[in-house]
């Protein structure tokens, strides 16, 4: 097999593998390496891929904006809008802050048009908003369709472990513990794995938590706290999904699993303060992802350094799905401006 390539990705998360499917449509040599399989590990495995218009946090709303592709040019943005489902989102906000200042098609309701609107009761505190648009995303099919996509035209190893990057003048080492590929350019996105192989600066690798509940009264459409920093997806007439703020490392998830307990409390608590009486909920089980997190919430992204042939494309902090397709559009025309 050719080790050479033009860019290898490292991470077969959502970041990774849409990146690496993209290069490949538009005619970079392209290698994706995924130490499991594709979509299959970290926080990609168990997320909701909920796609939205409505950002609060003002610099990640401008980067779905910049894109280096016009939307319908590439059959990977159709593979991925293939899968989607329109279901709208609920969005609660502090009832004292500013309206939300944002391009997104938003309609402030009262609470009881969103108890209305979710059929199920809310909290009368805060400031409901829905969006309409919002869509839903089947993840494993959009991954599975992605991953045959750029096997068509790209090279993909899974199961294969990269246990470090050497940057040299004119191209970078890629080593695994059996094989060494090289590429001029690499993309690292690894996600809870980015710190072993680059330079991050003020990051951590915490834990992503996916709770299921099962119960009766799930709210009809995906509602997002950022009052009680919490969600609530409904998976099925009687299941829903949540995550709670507590995030410990798996190492000290290991040493105490009392932070087990406190996690699931802190996630009723949350959901208590979005749809108020939740009792009638029962946890039935629980996923622990792991990401990189940063201080400032933002992602890292571009060259690790000035000049660097390694490239960062992670520290996604649970928005990797919504952020997937402009992310890799916005590498795509970087790296075509160098060829």
């Amino acid at each position: 097999m050719n080790s050479d390539f033009e860019v290898a990705v490292i991470g077969g998360g959502i970041i990774g593998l849409t990146t690496a499917a993209l290069l490949s449509e538009r005619g970079i040599d392209t290698l994706l390496v995924e130490r499991t399989r594709c979509g299959y590990a970290g926080a990609t495995a168990h997320t909701g891929g909920i796609c939205r218009t409505f950002e609060p946090n003002p610099a990640l709303a401008r980067m779905a904006q910049v894109v280096g592709l016009k939307p319908g040019e590439t059959e990977v943005e159709a593979i991925m809008r293939r899968h989607e489902t329109v279901t709208g989102a609920l969005y609660r906000l502090p009832a004292d802050g500013p309206p939300p200042s944002s391009d997104a098609p938003l309609r402030r309701l009262s609470a009881h048009e969103a108890q209305v609107l979710v059929g199920r009761p809310v909290t009368d505190s805060g400031a409901y908003y829905h969006e309409a648009t919002a869509a839903v995303s089947d993840v494993h099919s959009t991954m599975n369709g992605l991953r045959t996509a750029l096997r068509q035209r790209g090279c993909l190893i899974e199961r294969c472990d990269v246990q470090r990057l050497m940057e040299r003048n004119t191209h970078v080492e890629i080593h695994s513990q059996e094989t060494l590929y090289r590429a001029r350019w690499v993309i690292n996105a690894a996600g809870a794995g980015s710190p072993a192989l680059s330079l991050i600066d003020v990051s951590q690798v915490r834990t992503l938590p996916y709770f299921k509940f099962r119960g009766p009264s799930v709210p009809t459409l995906p509602c997002i706290d950022f009052v009680a920093g919490t969600y609530a997806l409904p998976l099925s007439d009687t299941l829903l999904q949540s995550t709670t703020a507590i995030r410990p490392s798996l190492e000290e998830i290991e040493g105490d699993r009392r932070h087990l307990r406190l996690m699931v409390e802190d996630c009723r608590q949350r959901l208590r303060g979005l749809l108020g009486e939740t009792d009638e909920y029962s946890l039935l089980s629980m996923d622990l992802a792991t990401d990189l997190y940063t201080a400032d919430g933002l992602p890292r992204l571009g060259a690790q350094y000035p000049g660097s042939r390694i490239w960062l494309a992670t520290g996604l902090n649970g928005v990797g799905y919504k952020y997937a397709y402009p992310i890799a559009s916005r590498l795509y025309d970087q790296i075509a401006r160098l060829r």
